[in-house]
């Protein structure tokens, strides 16, 4: 899939990273032959440098792979961490984009789509507030006064001068959080439509505490979990959640069905002398950790909370 405004990879081609990313000795340590820089004429007329008014900056080449595999993550302050600057912000946030339609590219939601959610919303927040938190900037120790116990910071960047290049750096990022945000709830919602949520045998009247059994599309093996669900409530609502934990993988025969496997762990486990157990079957092969487990989950927390009500 061909994502408008993100370099391509096409084999090893590097593009342009700023050099504020790394240190200059781990650039080269890491790009090894493909390093090399891109020299500009500066207001001094020297080679090498390029000035913007105040801001120093230089472009180095980055074969695209091993950049990308280094950005897996973005800070949860990156609008305010480093250097604040539209271009190597813009850098920054592409480059992660570009790992995120990768990682979509092979089915792979977790914790990938949980980032996108957060970092659009944080974004959100800071647009219509039009305000960061004061202690998101940096900070400089210029005065202790001992007998107060009082410190005193200056601070190093000033909210006139760098919100305006904050607010485009916003307005650039969230069309684009939008649509990875987009992609990830149609893949969600697809791979939603290829999961199935049966119960094996019959159900207590409150199912809140039991077994999944998980098992992948043409896949003899089935992955047995104990599950059970958990509250947790804010100052407006409540959300059920699914503790789980790993027992043991079976495999399903014609002499030993899912029934079978209930029996058995009702023989092992005293301590659930009842549980409820359901059935997720899966009509693709996927990404377990990262896909099938946590939309299996939700799943069985939305079926489970459906009974309760």
């Amino acid at each position: 899939m061909n994502y408008t405004g993100l370099p391509r990879i096409e084999g090893s081609m590097p593009a342009i990273v700023p050099m504020s990313v790394f240190d200059h000795r781990h650039l080269r340590h890491l790009a090894g032959k493909h390093f090399s820089c891109r020299s500009t004429k500066t207001d001094n007329g020297k080679k090498g440098i390029k000035k913007n008014g105040d801001s120093v900056r230089q472009n180095f080449l980055l074969p695209i792979p091993l950049y990308l595999n280094i950005m897996a993550q973005l800070d949860p302050n990156w609008i305010t961490t480093g250097i604040i600057d539209f271009e190597y912000k813009k850098y920054l946030l592409l480059a992660y984009l570009q790992k995120i339609g990768l990682k979509f590219n092979e089915k792979e939601l977790y914790p990938f789509l949980s980032d996108l959610v957060f970092h659009y919303n944080n974004l959100i927040s800071i647009k219509k507030s039009k305000t960061i938190a004061v202690n998101q900037f940096p900070k400089k120790l210029t005065k202790i006064e001992f007998q107060n116990f009082k410190l005193e910071y200056e601070r190093l960047i000033h909210d006139d001068e760098y919100m305006e290049e904050i607010e485009s750096i916003v307005d650039f990022s969230l069309p684009k959080l939008k649509d990875y945000l987009k992609e990830g709830k149609g893949l969600y919602e697809f791979i939603e439509d290829k999961l199935l949520v049966y119960p094996v045998g019959v159900l207590p009247i409150k199912p809140v505490a039991g077994y999944m059994f998980l098992k992948e599309k043409e896949k003899r093996n089935v992955r047995i979990y104990e599950y059970a669900v958990t509250i947790f409530e804010n100052a407006d609502e409540k959300y059920r959640g699914l503790k789980t934990q790993f027992v043991s993988t079976c495999y399903v025969s014609i002499s030993n069905t899912f029934e079978m496997m209930k029996v058995d762990l009702l023989k092992s486990n005293k301590s659930l002398p009842n549980p409820a157990t359901y059935a997720v079957e899966s009509g693709l092969s996927l990404p377990f950790e990262e896909t099938f487990l946590p939309v299996a989950k939700r799943m069985l927390v939305k079926k489970i909370s459906e009974s309760l009500e």
